[in-house]
């Protein structure tokens, strides 16, 4: 999501930074959770199958999947905006 935050940053100029932080988290919104389901697919089954030894682990990948996909995403990009960004050439943002 940063990533294709500061692609656009440079890309869009002119567009309003909160415009631009739409942009690009419904960019990079449905590859994220494509990821972040098939990795938890992956978790669930070895958490079912693999046996006592690997559930608490399991277990524990699963909620850090969770966690971190929502964090990178809705908690992540927002305090973008509280610190503010300065791109390039301009010393302000639009808000």
């Amino acid at each position: 999501v940063f990533d294709r935050l500061r692609e656009n940053l440079r890309k869009y100029k002119k567009m309003p930074l909160r415009e631009v932080i739409d942009l690009s988290i419904n960019e990079t919104l449905s590859r994220t959770v494509i990821t972040g389901v098939t990795a938890l697919m992956a978790l669930a089954a070895l958490a079912l199958l693999g046996g006592e030894t690997l559930f608490a682990f399991s277990v524990s990948l699963i909620f850090g999947i969770i966690f971190g996909t929502y964090s990178s995403i809705y908690v992540g990009v927002p305090m973008i905006l509280l610190w503010g960004v300065k791109r390039g050439d301009t010393s302000s943002d639009d808000d």
